[in-house]
């Protein structure tokens, strides 16, 4: 198969483009890494360091030197009139970002669910581990909750376990943890900040439980939900609205810009399938909740891929931009595609060569290698961002693929 890619300026990546400037520092169009979630790009990128081959010692030369889990997430809560840090660690689990086997455990909703749940009970047994200032009456109480925690995950271990039905063994389970946190629960968080935090957690997480097998999600699929808005339907199975609207639901829709027109001061509005979707694979990660780059996202994920791919005879070429796109006569498919070439290099047959090293590591510069383009000179004199759709720079050939 013969494949070639065409592409606007001197690199590869586009929102996940970055760049070494002036005094080599990266630079980011924006903070970027990958959710533990993410069952597409981590497997892609595990392959890609194998094919890459890089020597032991080399700069980021394997997966694991690249990608580093991140268990933490800094939340902010407003509360008293002011805005107050709510730090929230994940647990971390044994599932292989990229392995097969995990990756065959992760499509399944099943697991989606189950794992919620036990990220659930991973926060409740952090919390009676490392704090010890409960009154004895307080810690039985917070050992019955931690029971009925773990009777769910107990259920959804189960391989014959049904996710539907409120007459199931798992909806009973479900809902004696839930009048527990509803209940009983609520008299562990007078004065205690952390508590109430960790409970606003669990009734989030239970709701979502409850949702899931109310509605049967598992066989009726996410998108018969999404004529609801996402709060609606988390306070539709149970969640109040203080736990509906608290930093730990919102993280979805924020991640996912879901506020009309942008605007935060108004009502995020997210269809319920969609959110749920995402949130029950946020839980249900692989490893750690993120994967964060050792080095700019150009670096670390864009350079691996350019890389592989030229090895593998994958042909590209730099400073082309699309001016226009024609269909068949029949207006069915793209018959054409109209290219203003922005540059022409020194050496057609050597091609361009967009990488510079940076300490043993491949990146890409802040600007083109003029070097290498006939109109090297007038570009850099000129400062023409070839990377801008209306920079004004003319092209210097046009280009049409049928």
């Amino acid at each position: 198969m013969d494949i070639t890619i065409y592409q606007m300026g001197w690199r590869l990546g586009g929102k996940c483009a970055t760049a070494r400037g002036e005094h080599m520092r990266i630079e980011e169009h924006g903070i970027h890494g990958f959710l533990g979630s993410y069952y597409n790009a981590l497997p892609i990128m595990r392959q890609c360091y194998e094919a890459l081959g890089r020597q032991p010692g080399q700069p980021l030369a394997t997966f694991e030197e690249a990608f580093k889990p991140e268990s933490f997430v800094l939340m902010w809560e407003y509360i008293d009139g002011k805005m107050s840090r709510w730090p929230f660690t994940s647990p971390r689990n044994d599932l292989i970002p990229g392995d097969l086997e995990s990756l065959a455990k992760l499509q399944k909703v099943e697991h989606w669910v189950a794992a919620t749940a036990d990220v659930l009970d991973a926060l409740l047994d952090h919390h009676a581990s490392s704090h010890d200032e409960l009154s004895l009456v307080q810690t039985a109480e917070w050992a019955l909750g931690r029971g009925l925690v773990k009777a769910v995950v107990a259920v959804l271990q189960a391989e014959s376990v049904v996710l539907h039905g409120v007459d199931s063994v798992l909806w009973k389970a479900l809902d004696a943890a839930w009048d527990w946190v509803r209940n009983a629960a609520e008299r562990l968080v007078e004065g205690n900040t952390e508590l109430r935090r960790l409970l606003i957690v669990a009734e989030f997480l239970l709701a979502i439980l409850r949702g899931c097998i109310k509605d049967e999600v598992a066989t009726k699929g996410f998108d018969q939900l999404d004529d609801e808005n996402f709060s609606d339907w988390l306070i539709r199975h149970g969640a109040s609205v203080m736990v509906a609207s608290s930093p730990m639901a919102l993280n979805t829709v924020n991640l996912s810009y879901q506020y009309p027109k942008g605007d935060t001061a108004r009502t995020a509005l997210m269809g319920a399938g969609c959110y749920l979707h995402w949130t029950l694979r946020s839980f249900a990660y692989a490893g750690a909740f993120a994967w964060l780059f050792e080095a700019g996202t150009g670096e670390t994920v864009i350079a691996p891929l350019f890389e592989v791919l030229k090895k593998r005879g994958v042909k590209f070429e730099f400073f082309h931009k699309v001016e226009s796109l024609h269909l068949n006569a029949e207006g069915t498919a793209v018959e054409s595609v109209r290219f203003g070439v922005q540059a022409k290099l020194k050496n057609p047959a050597r091609g361009y060569d967009p990488l510079i090293d940076v300490k043993g590591l491949p990146a890409w510069p802040g600007q083109p290698k003029f070097d290498q383009l006939v109109e090297g000179d007038a570009l850099r004199e000129g400062k023409v961002d070839l990377e801008s759709y209306w920079n004004g720079w003319k092209p210097v050939a046009q280009r049409e693929l049928r």
